[in-house]
């Protein structure tokens, strides 16, 4: 295997010595590990009865740089080199490197501050928002087990969601740092002191640089850490949350559909506003109902410790920037979604939906399903290609 390693790291001299004990849980049949493929061993008849059992194996670490380095080799690939297969997690750490790329490549990223092995660093994360929130909830059902396999002196195995995490963190950190360093990127980074007017200006020059380790007094740096949050906060409220807010789009004289948001019937076309929770699609409160949500609803937006009204009131406060409707919805004392006639449907489907799915909520047809995206495409179409507006029934709830 180090021989491997070495063909794929060919500036870097990989020793025996650099190896060291993990530990990892597999599962065994007595005193046997099942094979993790069927070109090693057939798999017992008996695999059913497989318990998971502690192991000692040998481990090679590696910087992020190198950790990058080979799973760029690993991307769209079956064989590291001649002989030695990339395995499903090898291959799953490849998909997530690509998707880390995409948001640093899209700048949808924020700086921060974090704690960590009680030293404060300077650091690049992810900012999830729209599709790329319900990519991260696809990639976190999708994990393997096996990257949840080798734990710390036998611990027991951390979350899909926490592997992820960090996983992504750390991609993400390292793509967005040297996008912009100008210093060379080296293995272990290089320590050089010098002197900052301000402990602003040190975080600022170490998140373009290979050593993220800010230093300074204990108090001066939780001070940083806290002003940093409370920067991130409007952001934060808004993307690491249980519940999405969500538009849709209803056309006149639906019955099925609630009330208009001015609680009476109506001939005009209905922007509704919704909550629809993150790892259920198709769960939808109406935002009427949260503001002072009781019985059932109540309950449904309890999970996750969620606050709906602070919630609401940032997410609203982002979109009514794009849209001079929303921002006038706002006026009202419970914003539930605002009226609007035929022509402005026909401009929310073609202008404003697109920006607020990539903005800050989602748009959504009559089953829950995102729908933006395609929806403001098929309308772009026909406008460019010189034919009708697109047919109502067709779009009647994006």
């Amino acid at each position: 295997m180090l021989t491997a390693l070495g063909d794929v790291f060919s500036d870097l001299e990989l020793e025996t010595a650099d190896t060291l004990p993990q530990t990892i849980w597999l599962p065994a049949l007595g005193q046997a590990a099942l094979a993790s493929s069927p070109l090693i061993a057939e798999p017992p008849v008996d695999a059913a009865k497989a318990v998971l059992t502690k192991w000692t194996v040998t481990a090679l670490p590696l910087a992020t740089i190198e950790a990058v380095e080979l799973l760029c080799h690993c991307v769209g690939q079956t064989t590291l080199v001649p002989g030695v297969l990339i395995g499903n997690d090898l291959a799953y750490c490849a998909s997530v490197l690509r998707f880390a790329g995409a948001l640093v490549a899209r700048q949808q990223i924020m700086p921060g501050v974090r704690l960590e092995d009680e030293e404060y660093r300077a650091c690049w994360q992810p900012l999830l928002t729209g599709s790329d929130a319900q990519r991260v909830t696809q990639l976190a059902r999708a994990l393997p087990h096996s990257c949840r396999a080798m734990t710390e002196d036998g611990a027991q195995a951390p979350a899909a969601t926490e592997v992820l995490q960090e996983l992504l963190d750390t991609l993400v950190d390292h793509l967005a740092r040297f996008s912009v360093a100008a210093e060379p990127r080296t293995r272990t980074p290089r320590k050089t002191k010098r002197e900052f007017d301000s402990l602003h200006d040190q975080w600022l020059h170490a998140l373009r640089s290979t050593s993220a380790i800010l230093s300074g007094k204990p108090a001066e740096l939780r001070q940083l850490a806290a002003q940093v949050r409370d920067w991130q906060r409007p952001l934060t409220i808004t993307t690491a949350t249980p519940f999405r807010l969500c538009f849709r789009l209803e056309e006149p004289g639906d019955e099925t559909e609630a009330p208009s948001p001015r609680g009476r019937a109506s001939t005009a076309w209905q922007v509704r506003y919704l909550l629809q929770a993150a790892d259920e699609q198709s769960l939808l409160v109406p935002v009427a109902e949260a503001w002072q949500a009781k019985g059932r609803a109540a309950a449904v937006l309890k999970r996750g410790g969620f606050n709906a009204r602070e919630y609401l009131l940032a997410a609203l406060g982002q979109a009514s920037t794009l849209s001079p409707q929303i921002e006038g919805s706002l006026k009202t004392a419970a914003p539930a979604g605002y009226e609007l006639d035929a022509t402005g449907a026909h401009q929310f489907l073609t202008e404003k939906a697109w920006l607020v799915w990539r903005a800050v909520a989602r748009v959504v047809d009559a089953q829950g399903d995102e729908a933006a995206a395609d929806g403001a495409r098929q309308c772009q179409k026909s406008e460019a290609g010189g034919g009708r507006r697109p047919d109502a029934q067709r779009h009647r709830a994006i």
